[in-house]
């Protein structure tokens, strides 16, 4: 019974709201700065790195090995020394495909110098090809998969809902209704009858005494 109700309206209204938080939250908490950064490094201005770290990582995962790249390098900015691990926004994650990973640490192998792009107001995030990749919308597209289906399971949900209150009203509405109007054909067939009053006992006349008495005095 418990699976069933769950299943039902109430169900859908409680998965499309759970849904429609996540996807709002992976969207614009994590998805939307990555593809802003990506957009706004264009315009960023660069510094001589040198890269300190360039490794092709790799762990288990559901019975399968995936591959990461890991590059380090390291840069200064008005006199502060920092580190940084973005080759580009949205690219460190792992694949079950090796290939993409050992691209990346061919294009920066340890002890190579490279320009990197920092952001003017906090120079600690920084990145090696400044723009946008396929890989920088990922986040922010699955975040938006999860916020569209949540809406619409939401609205599908709410919208049973509404209708199913508006038919069990409506049905409940004739159903008051229908009952008046039987009360009211019933007291309009009903028959007239005037007010009963109470009968009150009429006295005798005054001479009734002298009417039944009508025979002669005989002296």
């Amino acid at each position: 019974m418990f699976r069933r109700q769950q299943s039902g309206p109430i169900g859908g209204l409680i998965c499309g709201l759970l849904f429609a938080v996540i996807g709002y939250f992976v969207a614009f908490t994590f998805g939307k700065p990555i593809l802003d950064d990506a957009k706004a490094s264009r315009d960023w201005p660069s510094v001589p790195g040198v890269i300190t770290r360039s490794a092709v990582a790799t762990k288990r995962s559901d019975g399968k090995t995936m591959y990461s790249f890991d590059v380090v390098y390291r840069y200064q900015v008005e006199g502060r020394e920092l580190t940084c691990n973005s080759v580009f926004f949205g690219g460190n994650t792992s694949s079950s495909n090796s290939s993409a990973a050992y691209k990346v640490t061919g294009r920066y192998p340890e002890g190579a110098e490279v320009d990197v792009y920092y952001e003017p107001e906090n120079p600690a995030n920084a990145v090696l090809e400044p723009g946008t990749r396929w890989q920088s919308y990922i986040v922010f597209g699955i975040g938006l998969v999860f916020l569209i289906v949540g809406v619409l399971v939401l609205g599908g949900s709410l919208f049973y809902v509404l209708a199913a209150g508006a038919i069990i009203g409506g049905a409940a509405a004739g159903w008051l209704g229908g009952s008046s109007s039987r009360q009211r054909a019933r007291d309009h067939f009903a028959p007239d009858f005037p007010p009963s009053t109470p009968s009150r006992a009429v006295p005798p006349p005054a001479n009734a005494k002298d009417a039944e008495d009508d025979g002669f005095d005989v002296g």
